[in-house]
């Protein structure tokens, strides 16, 4: 994924949702609000990856259970 498709998706969740109409201050941030700073620190964490410049890999592990009614 593209750094800014994952910015993208990281603004989408309602729990930042939540978090934005609880503290509206954390908007004048200098450095961003909560979702541009995680985001920066992630890209600055990650630098030392190869590839790591123009994209990331996300991954979302998922269990599925499946269960058959006798």
């Amino acid at each position: 994924m593209a750094w800014d498709d994952l910015l993208a998706y990281l603004n989408t969740a309602s729990s930042l949702h939540t978090f934005r109409e609880r503290n509206p201050e954390d908007a004048k941030n200098p450095e961003g609000d909560l979702a541009v700073r995680f985001w920066k620190k992630l890209r600055e964490e990650t630098k030392a990856q190869p590839g790591s410049e123009e994209a990331v890999d996300v991954e979302w592990p998922l269990t599925l259970m499946m269960v058959k009614r006798t």
